[in-house]
């Protein structure tokens, strides 16, 4: 087996490069595949998803991780940090075998480049929205230490009162966090980073500051009364 496997990797080599046809259909919108690569930042996750929606929206199955790096040309070195960012070349490259042989330009932005233009305008509104609320959202983490139940029952408030209900605390570790279902803590810059890829352009700084601002005062009077407590307790 051993054998077969060394067999198999000798002989190996990278697909061919895309037909003439697809370069120059993906090249007609340069300018929308280089904003959304600049509002990701190239995050693997990121573009994921969005090759996601794209299969969705034409009635096919989810794409698997292994066959979106493979889509896009990544190295098996490339993978191997936190968070894998695909440079501009390869993310073009990606949608350049997803054109097919009959494909024309008006088909592909229908099917493709229509869903691009939706998801970079979601990731500069989450952006811009989030530079207002990073403030209160570190202060947030930093009054409840990380604590993943604490962040979780903040986002519930969030939620419409009817959307509840299907949200427990192992679907918002996995879906909103992106961490382990069991996870009790999570680091700073991870939380940030998760909820900023959670907001949709329905999400508004000014609606989730006040819910902030709810959560952060529980927890200073919930301070203020254990330290209290402890004056009490010394005297």
């Amino acid at each position: 087996a051993a054998a077969t496997r060394r067999s198999r990797a000798a002989t190996w080599s990278p697909p061919p490069p895309p037909p003439a046809l697809a370069v120059e259909i993906v090249s007609k919108f340069d300018k929308e595949v280089s904003e959304f690569h600049a509002a990701t930042g190239g995050r693997l996750p990121q573009i994921h998803a969005m090759f996601n929606i794209v299969a969705e929206r034409n009635q096919k199955p989810p794409i698997p991780p292994s066959a979106i790096c493979a889509l896009l040309g990544m190295a098996r070195e490339e993978l191997q940090i936190a968070v894998p960012v695909a440079r501009l070349e390869q993310f073009v490259l990606g949608l350049q075998r997803m054109v097919k042989p009959d494909d024309s330009a008006e088909n592909f932005k229908a099917k493709v480049i229509n869903v691009i233009v939706e998801q970079t305008a979601r990731h500069v509104h989450a952006a811009r929205e989030m530079e207002q609320i990073r403030p209160a959202l570190t202060e947030l983490h930093g009054a409840c230490g990380g604590s993943c139940k604490s962040l979780f029952d903040f986002f519930m408030d969030l939620l419409p009162e009817e959307s509840r209900p299907q949200l427990t605390q192992e679907r918002f570790n996995t879906m909103v966090l992106k961490i382990h279902p069991a996870s009790k803590n999570i680091a700073l810059e991870v939380f940030l980073q998760s909820f900023q890829d959670s907001l949709d352009p329905t999400d508004t700084a000014d609606k989730i500051q006040a819910v902030l601002e709810k959560h952060l005062a529980q927890f200073s009077a919930a301070a203020a009364a254990a330290s209290a407590a402890a004056a009490a307790a010394a005297a």
